[in-house]
């Protein structure tokens, strides 16, 4: 059978609104070079996932998606940090400042704004802002067959091969020399 791919995806972004949304996923996008008033620089990504209430579905039943991506920093003049100050509704603290996970992110509930943008004739939804989720509004989970984007390549490799990681524990077997106490 075959597989076609074409220039022309089938791609549907989120519709425009303000819509519930849960953190599903924070990806650490590793450091990445790019141009910034004409030098080239680096800084360490990190994107951001949603996964939306947003109406209509998709044609799969599985609901919207919506990514940011930022400069993993909280520095006066991050983009990171006014960010999730508007979500959490609150300012950071000075300790919290000392260094915040943003894997605490995952499973976080908030009111996400998506706005679209036209370009070489493709729609784009971008996460223009969030806000805490409004008071008395039921919180939306990670679904359960959700996989984390760093998991992905293992559990393709385990899918793949699921007697793999039994074989390895067969190849070693451990001693009581092998014990570090």
């Amino acid at each position: 059978m075959p597989i076609i791919a074409s220039a022309k995806g089938n791609f549907i972004p989120a519709p425009e609104g303000t819509w519930q949304g849960v953190c599903i996923d924070v990806v650490d996008l590793g450091v990445e070079e790019y141009e910034f008033k004409g030098k080239k620089v680096s800084a360490h990504k990190v994107q951001l996932r949603w996964i939306l209430d947003a109406e209509p579905v998709l044609e799969s039943g599985k609901p919207h998606m919506a990514v940011r991506k930022f400069t993993l920093s909280l520095g006066e003049k991050s983009n990171l940090k006014p960010f999730l100050e508007s979500w959490r509704g609150r300012k950071f603290t000075d300790t919290e400042l000392e260094g915040f996970d943003v894997e605490n992110l995952i499973g976080a509930n908030a009111q996400v704004q998506i706005l679209h943008n036209h370009k070489n004739g493709n729609v784009y939804a971008n996460v223009q802002n969030v806000l805490p989720l409004g008071k008395g509004m039921a919180k939306m989970s990670v679904p359960a067959d959700y996989v984390r984007e760093y998991l992905r390549e293992e559990r393709a490799k385990l899918e793949a091969n699921p007697n793999g990681e039994a074989e390895r524990e067969a190849e070693y077997q451990a001693t009581d020399d092998d014990c570090p106490f």
